[in-house]
């Protein structure tokens, strides 16, 4: 719960429609009134069924629900289908009109002094554009049209001519790529639930799911956060600290592990960055 925003949750159905039963009593017994217009229900990992009579119904009270694929909450799109090229497109609108608000500050009439628009960039556009995206699923090709936003916004504030390396141009900005920012916030994600408190619901759920992935490594139909969050870590190289936890119940506080995240990934992030700028001269 979140001010007057509520979110249910449950694996099945039936249980959810005991919930359901539950809020409807309390909205009763304590005058609350409930928006229905607002109320959405959303089903993962199944579609809604098509067939004449065998649709799913949801009920508050005698009043109906609708159920829907997607649904904006607390700033975040949520999507039922884990496909998240409608997000990606998004978002890349959302970059881009960005670009858009930073050449009106006069970025792209050179007014604005390039590190200055940088440090915009990276304290003001970033966490807008990026926001939620802990919990993408991104695709080879997904990163490569949010990195076009990235590639545009080093050429304009550099008043660079369209065509120039984009490469190049956020190495002289000192930026680091979308898929490192991407991964540094999703490993921050990481270690704040780790550190958070044991009694925590979710923190016992992720619990319970990182130790379920440990024994379904080579089960390659697995899904969602946590195959996501440990292909990073390896890609990364910072597994070694989820194995060390899972042993030893030991892992790093908030800040240096931040500083961990930080340091490594802007580390790998620079190496790739410098091996594509080696295989655009060659």
């Amino acid at each position: 719960m979140f001010a007057d925003d509520l979110t249910l949750l449950s694996k099945v159905k039936k249980s959810l429609d005991r919930i359901l039963c539950c809020l409807h009593n309390y909205a009763i017994k304590w005058r609350i009134e409930l928006n229905i217009n607002k109320t959405v229900m959303m089903v993962f990992g199944e579609k809604i069924i098509s067939s004449i009579g065998s649709e799913r119904t949801w009920l508050l009270g005698d009043s109906p629900l609708r159920e829907s694929d997607t649904w904006k909450n607390l700033g975040k799109l949520w999507h039922a289908d884990p496909d998240f090229t409608e997000v990606v497109r998004a978002t890349v609108n959302k970059g881009f009109d960005v670009i858009s608000k930073l050449s009106k500050l006069g970025c792209k009439a050179g007014r604005l002094n390039p590190k200055i628009a940088a440090n915009l960039w990276e304290t003001v556009a970033l966490p807008h554009i990026l926001y939620g995206c802990e919990l993408w699923y991104l695709k080879n090709q997904h990163i490569k049209e949010l990195e076009k936003v990235l590639n545009v916004f080093c050429r304009v504030t550099q008043c660079l001519i369209p065509g120039s390396s984009g490469s190049a141009a956020r190495g002289l900005l000192g930026l680091h790529g979308i898929k490192a920012e991407i991964g540094k916030r999703k490993l921050y994600l990481l270690g704040r639930i780790i550190n958070s408190s044991s009694s925590l619901a979710y923190r016992k759920l992720f619990i319970r799911k990182l130790i379920k992935w440990k024994w379904r490594q080579s089960n390659s139909t697995m899904s969602g956060f946590i195959p996501d969050i440990m292909k990073l870590l390896v890609d990364v190289n910072l597994l070694g600290y989820v194995t060390e936890f899972l042993r030893n119940d030991e892992f790093p506080a908030k800040i240096i592990w931040k500083k961990i995240v930080k340091k490594t990934v802007y580390e790998s992030d620079h190496y790739e960055w410098v091996d594509k700028i080696e295989r655009k001269k060659n």
